[in-house]
């Protein structure tokens, strides 16, 4: 058997060899072959994933004739602050670096931006405000306090949303809402 040679820059040698061990499996047992990745629930799964996701940003960073200012990254979820003017240039490198990973995008509107669990608004003043985001889908919904939940669970929910006050709100205003 063969394993498709993965550009994934550096770890294009490890990569390569744990793919072609993680592709073949036996299902309802009759044996198959993934053509491209490694197989969804694999433990390797996240680490490749990662692996290939630190190259690109490597890349894109190191690369790229007018890098962002800043470049964050939790799993695949990714915020740069970068010119505008560069911003079409930036994604299009991008996207054009490993053509198996294509990103999408999101731009501020109205000068407020969602990332993650974090609302973040741009002041007039230039510096950023931010705040807990909830999702238009979100319902506002906890265990009542008298249900048959343990008592564990409903401090835990208890304990989660201050946190979550207190971590992603910038100002006392953003903490009492």
């Amino acid at each position: 058997m063969t394993s498709k040679n993965v550009q994934i820059g550096r770890y294009k040698t490890f990569a390569r060899d744990w793919i072609f061990v993680c592709k073949h499996h036996i299902s309802h047992s009759e044996e198959t072959k993934q053509i491209f990745g490694t197989l969804m629930g694999s433990p390797v799964s996240p680490i490749l994933a990662n692996l290939v996701m630190e190259d690109i940003e490597h890349k894109a960073m190191s690369e790229f004739h007018h890098p962002p200012k800043v470049g964050k990254r939790y799993i695949d979820d990714t915020f740069v602050v970068i010119k505008r003017e560069y911003l079409q240039q930036f994604f299009n490198f991008l996207n054009s670096i490993e053509p198996t990973v294509q990103f999408a995008k999101e731009t501020e509107s109205d000068g407020v931006l969602a990332f993650l669990d974090v609302k973040l608004t741009r002041e007039n003043t230039g510096y950023l405000d931010y705040t807990v985001h909830r999702k238009p889908t979100h319902t506002d919904r906890y265990p009542n306090f008298r249900s048959d939940h343990s008592l564990q669970h409903k401090k835990a929910v208890i304990k989660t949303l201050l946190c979550r006050a207190e971590h992603l709100t910038s100002s006392e205003a953003n903490y009492k809402e």
